[in-house]
This record gives structure tokens, sequence and C-alpha cells, in this order.
């Protein structure tokens, strides 16, 4: 099939949907469908090689690439024109829209992928608008899709629709690009990934600058904010020497990071809990995690590969990481659970998930 893949926004961010993006859209082609991401920016091409390092580079189209790019959440005039065109040119049989394009794709099957709704990080001007555009250009997909079970109930109650007419499909990775060490060859280690604000590096900080263990390194991985620099002005000076910040690192090192540390941590700032590329990542890794608890049950399983506890509350958080820092059987339990799950979000079955919402795809073709 001829399959296109959207994205309002860059493709060299290494955010978790496009992370998503790449695995999904390798996989496809691995499989022997015609794939292009088409994006309203490609960015730089170096950038995504290395952040995201794709094991199948997909054709790639941009629907703009001026200022007009920064319009509302990427949705500038090029989509509308450029997008058309582009869409109508490919004549794609599936087009899997992550976000709400305002206009029908022109495929006989699209898909309109919803990763979340919003962050918890401050209110989000023209909430009313943004609803009634989502129901609007939701309105012109065949199938409305949800990343995790929290998300599809919450967005069945913001479209007035029931949650059985919002089919659920995880994101995924490529899950043989990752490795999980056993526990002799861990480092006292924890990594945060990212350090955009509804990440909420901070709060990962704080929690370390509380931990028991006097040799635990902490490595915040992304751009160091002002954010991070006035709260590691905060912390004691031996605390700040074992806190690392080696800003955006390539995917290999970033995985490589991942298989060697004891914990991986999550304190996500979510409107709704949902689900992320960067989380199955430390699944993959065979990483335990600790969440915050607007981070999906689907994948922090509590008990099973993850722990997880309000955002607010780094004492709590504190306290698990010495626990997980300090009895290797929980860990060992931990981590053996995650790599037991890791091939529920890998990119073959999540293919497998959102070929079959296409009624002409046949298992196998």
């Amino acid at each position: 099939m001829r399959i296109v893949i959207t994205r309002r926004a860059r493709l060299d961010v290494p955010d978790g949907v496009n992370i998503f993006i790449f695995a999904l859209s390798a996989e496809l082609a691995r499989q022997g469908h015609e794939v292009t991401v088409l994006a309203t920016e490609i960015g730089d091409l170096s950038r995504i090689e290395g952040a995201l390092a794709p094991s199948n580079m997909p054709d790639l189209a941009s629907v703009s690439s001026g200022p007009e790019a920064r319009s509302y959440d990427g949705l500038s005039i090029g989509w509308l024109t450029r997008g058309r065109q582009i869409l109508r040119r490919l004549r794609p049989d599936l087009v899997i829209n992550n976000g709400a394009l305002p206009f029908a794709s022109g495929a006989p099957i699209t898909l309109a992928v919803s990763h979340d709704l919003g962050w918890n990080t401050g209110r989000r001007r023209f909430a009313s608008l943004r609803a009634a555009y989502k129901r609007f250009s939701y309105g012109k997909a065949s199938r409305i899709v949800a990343v995790a079970r929290e998300l599809q109930t919450a967005l069945s109650l913001e479209l007035g629709l029931e949650p059985s007419a919002i089919a659920v499909v995880p994101p995924c990775v490529d899950v043989a690009g990752y490795r999980s060490e056993p526990l002799e060859r861990r480092e006292n280690l924890i990594v945060h990934p990212g350090t955009a604000a509804y990440k909420n590096p901070t709060s990962t900080i704080r929690a370390f600058a509380r931990i028991r263990s006097e040799t635990a390194r902490l490595v915040v991985v992304g751009d160091v904010t002002e954010a991070i620099r006035s709260e590691l002005r905060q912390v004691r000076s031996d605390v700040r020497s074992r806190i690392e910040l080696p800003g955006e690192l390539p995917a290999a090192m970033l995985r490589e990071l991942l298989s060697k540390a004891r914990i991986a941590t999550y304190p996500t700032l979510y409107a709704v809990p949902t689900a992320s590329a960067t989380v199955i990542e430390a699944i993959a890794s065979g990483t335990p995690i600790l969440v915050s608890t607007l981070v999906s049950a689907d994948l922090a399983r509590s008990g099973i590969n993850a722990h997880a506890c309000p955002a607010d509350r780094p004492e709590e958080a504190s306290s698990v990481i010495d626990r997980l820092l300090d009895d290797p059987v929980e860990w060992e339990a931990l981590s053996n659970g995650a790599i037991a799950m890791a091939s529920e979000f890998s990119a073959k079955r999540v293919a497998a998930q959102y070929l079959s919402l296409h009624p002409g795809h046949q298992v196998g073709s």
C-alpha cells in the first residue's frame, strides 16, 4: 500500500511522536509498503539521522519552511495548499495523521491519532476553540486512534463519542535497536530523558537531591533550560557535582545510557495520562521506570516494571529511588517485567495493529 504518515511539527526533534513515526515508517517500509512522512518541516536531516536513528529512512516531504510553520501547533497555510497537493499527488491508500488536519485526505482510509490532550504546565490558550477544531477535523477521519486507554476515555468525552468508537494503539520503537544489561553491568545511574517544561526535569533533580546514595549519578538529557539552572542553584554542591547535563544526545548514546542505568525517570506533566515512545525506550532497555501518575498505566505497570508517584512529591520519588538502588531483588523483578512486556510495543506489532484498521489490508500482504 501507499501510506502517508503526517506530523504537524518538525521531524528533527527527538520527541516521543517522532520516535514513533520513524519506527513505524521503517517497519511499514520493511514490509514492502511505500511510505512517505509529510510534516510541517523536515528540519535538519543529519539531526534526524543522529538523534532519531531510523533504521530505514522513509521519503520525507514538507508543506512549508517559512515563518508560517510557527502558527497554531504547526498548522500553517502550507497544509491547506501544499499539503493537499502532496496528498493528491501521492494518492495514498492509508493516511495516519498524528494530530488533526482540517481537510479530508482523499485517501480511502484516514486515521486520526491522538497522542495527548496537552500538558499540565499552565492553561492552554483557546481551549474551547481547540476542542471545536478537533471535533471538526477528527470528524473527517475514518477512525480515531488514542495511544493509551486513559486518553481514549478522556478523548471520547471531549468529542462526545463512545469510547468504543476510538481504537487504542500504543506508540512503538524498534525494539531490536535496544539492549538490556544485567544488574552486575549496570551503573549507579539514574537517567531523566527530556528537558521541556512538561518533561518536568526539576522534579527529578529535587528527588535526586534527597536520596541516600552519595555515589549515584543523575544524567538529565536534553537542552539545558533556565528552569534547570535555577533548580541546580538550590542543590548542595556535593550533589550538584553528580548531576550531568550532556545536552541532546545521539540516539545510540541515549540507548547506551538506558541500557546501563538502574532507573529512568519520567515525572511528566500531561493533562491526561498518556503513552510516549520515550518511556518505551526504557522498557525496551529493561530499565525500571519511575513515573508521574500522568504516565499511562499501559506503560507504567506498578510492581511489574514501574513505580508511580505524584510529580509534586519528590520525597516519595526519592524513597522509590533509594529502594531500587538498594534492593537487587526488586530491581531484577522490575527489569524482567520490562523485558517481558517490551514486545507489546515493537514496531512490528504496532504496524500490524494500524494495518488491521484498513479494511482492504490482508495479513501478510
